[in-house]
């Protein structure tokens, strides 16, 4: 349903390649991303995110909301943590979370190994868990907050993040 959303936002929003391109560019995501998100096709979830909090539509929902900058990237680990914090609080097994999320429970399994999901399941993870996706994607201000000079590691400096 959101996703069709996002392909009419971006459909009104950017009715040149031009257009659609520098979109791309401020949200952080590859412009063929962008490209296949206004062609209503299936993208990464970062790229959704970021497209979503570019355009103002709500990734849970489609709801309009004020355009803000989202990271293109998902930690999955951080979003793996959250399933499996979660599950262990209700007291359920993978394949009972999967039954009460309405997925596979080797999606379920895939997700706790922080591996990749599509965005539809994202989005249902988000809901069981009950916080919204932006909150499991980076933070670039984060990562320019920490400074190289200290002996901190960060995900953001041995990834070689901006």
């Amino acid at each position: 349903m959101t996703g069709m959303m996002l392909a009419g936002a971006l459909r009104a929003l950017a009715p040149t390649s031009a257009i659609l391109a520098k979109i791309a560019d401020h949200a952080g995501v590859d412009r063929r991303q962008a490209s296949l998100a206004r062609a209503g096709k299936p993208i990464t979830a970062g790229a959704y995110l970021a497209l979503c909090g570019r355009v103002g539509i709500d990734p849970m929902d489609g709801a309009a909301r004020v355009p803000k900058i989202v990271s293109p990237h998902v930690e999955w680990w951080l979003l793996a943590a959250g399933l499996y914090i979660t599950r262990g609080l209700r007291q359920l097994d993978q394949r009972r979370a999967a039954k009460a999320i309405g997925m596979s429970p080797a999606t379920v399994c895939r997700l706790e190994a922080s591996r990749a999901i599509s965005i539809g399941n994202l989005v249902k993870v988000c809901r069981f868990i009950g916080v919204h996706p932006d909150g499991y994607t980076a933070s670039h201000a984060a990562c320019d907050a920490v400074s190289r000079e200290t002996t901190t590691e960060t995900r953001c400096s041995s990834a070689g993040n901006p």
